[in-house]
């Protein structure tokens, strides 16, 4: 399989690259391409992207930190529970007099002791609050796993976008060199002058620098991909000028605002820290109330040979009457803390839906210059095959031509950069709303082969 991506891979070059490419050329990759079709329905060709982020789960250590936070977040809440129930301790002594004594028999002392709380308000909220954390723990492993599944499509369309963009640096370099040597012998027998040949080698030398550029580009773009997936394998996949692409559906902005309302991980941990601020107002206010504590007792002592045992049970009340203003002035400061998280969940819920309106108009006019620059692409080939024409048979200049070529491979370049802005948009839609999940790479996977 991977074979035939390579030859389908290396195919798709050669055509982006050739002006008029061979029937034998289209006849072969049309068939290889419907191979690969047919594997793709049968579900036997791997993802590579879907492998990426197979591949940065295992690795990450950013989720691996998030998982284990939310661990110590579930014992913690554990450890909450624990204080309302039943405290049981056991504790034993024994004394051996020995020297000149007056007694040498064995002595001690055992004892059990069982307390449990009955009424403690304090203790209550913090169990609620221990459980606010361990959910919020849990939401922010998610956000880890949405930010790792944007960023590992990020890092992937980079390395894709940058090889893409060196291919089509290397179609231009094979085009001007084919030109050169052609006016070169054009120049030896005196058809044209010298200033031809400069305009083609100049332009040659910042196809030159412009491609070196690209691959110190790549370099960079690989090294990330590599901290992020934690793979050395580069992704290779055809390259292809059409527009057929994913899209985001529904395309109705109002849906996913309350989507983004219902299900925004950074709204939830908001209302979250809203309910905790609210737990602390009811804590303050506890300090005036009594706690209230069972607790039961047995043991015994052994001296001079006997065994004496007895038992206790009582409750104890505690009731605080005076702290210095202590408890009022807590409960003044976590009421205004409260107000202060609500306001803040409101400016997170405002942001959010402000940053959401603003990524799904940006999605609308990504997917036009998409469409755009796909029609341009095929203009631009047409119109340099006819200028290459025109050019063989002295009616156009070698400005004209060479003119033509640029404006093509500025059009291919220009589209690699729009398609990735496109397809990062609608995971970055996804995102915010709350809503985006490995699957959502499927689609890309397979817009790009």
């Amino acid at each position: 399989m991977k074979i035939i991506k390579k030859i389908c891979y290396s195919l798709n070059q050669h055509s982006n690259q050739s002006l008029v490419p061979s029937p034998m050329l289209k006849t072969l990759k049309a068939s290889l391409l419907a191979a690969t079709v047919g594997l793709l329905s049968s579900g036997v060709l791997a993802m590579d992207l879907l492998e990426a982020y197979d591949s940065a789960v295992k690795h990450s250590n950013v989720l691996r930190s998030s998982v284990a936070s939310r661990e110590a977040l579930r014992y913690q809440t554990d450890a909450s529970k624990g204080a309302w129930l039943p405290q049981v301790s056991a504790g034993l002594s024994t004394t051996q007099p020995f020297g000149n004594a007056v007694s040498t028999d064995l002595t001690g002392s055992w004892n059990i002791n069982v307390s449990q709380s009955i009424f403690n308000q304090a203790l209550k909220n913090q169990i609620r609050s221990a459980e606010n954390n361990e959910t919020k723990g849990n939401l922010a492993l998610e956000q880890a796993k949405m930010q790792l599944i944007y960023d590992v499509a990020e890092a992937y369309l980079n390395v894709l976008n940058t090889q893409q963009t060196i291919f089509s640096n290397d179609g231009q370099i094979r085009f001007l060199e084919a030109q050169l040597a052609n006016a070169r012998a054009q120049f030896d027998v005196g058809l044209i002058t010298s200033g031809n040949l400069l305009q083609i080698q100049s332009q040659l030398d910042q196809a030159y620098a412009t491609k070196a550029s690209s691959q110190a580009s790549l370099n960079t773009a690989m090294a990330n991909y590599v901290q992020v997936t934690g793979s050395l394998d580069e992704p290779t996949v055809p390259l292809q000028y059409n527009s057929t692409l994913p899209s985001l559906e529904p395309q109705d902005i109002d849906f996913w605002v309350s989507q983004a309302k219902a299900n925004s991980l950074s709204i939830k941990q908001g209302k979250i820290d809203l309910e905790n601020a609210a737990i602390q107002v009811e804590s303050a206010r506890a300090g005036n109330l009594p706690t209230v504590n069972l607790s039961a007792s047995y043991g015994g002592a052994v001296d001079d040979g006997l065994n004496n045992d007895s038992g206790s049970i009582g409750v104890s009340v505690s009731m605080p009457l005076y702290t210095g203003g202590i408890n009022q002035a807590n409960t003044k400061a976590a009421a205004y803390n409260r107000e202060s998280t609500r306001y803040n969940l409101n400016q997170t819920t405002n942001q959010i839906v402000q940053t959401l309106k603003s990524q799904f108009s940006n999605l609308s006019a990504q997917s036009a210059q998409v469409q755009a620059l796909a029609k341009s692409i095929r203009s631009n080939k047409v119109a340099l095959e006819s200028i290459q024409a025109g050019y063989e048979i002295g009616t156009q200049t070698i400005a004209e031509l060479l003119d033509a070529e640029s404006q093509l491979r500025t059009s291919e370049t220009d589209f690699i950069v729009a398609r990735q802005n496109y397809l990062l948009s609608i995971l970055a839609v996804k995102q915010t709303a709350g809503v985006l999940t490995p699957a959502d790479l499927n689609s890309i996977n397979l817009a790009l082969f």
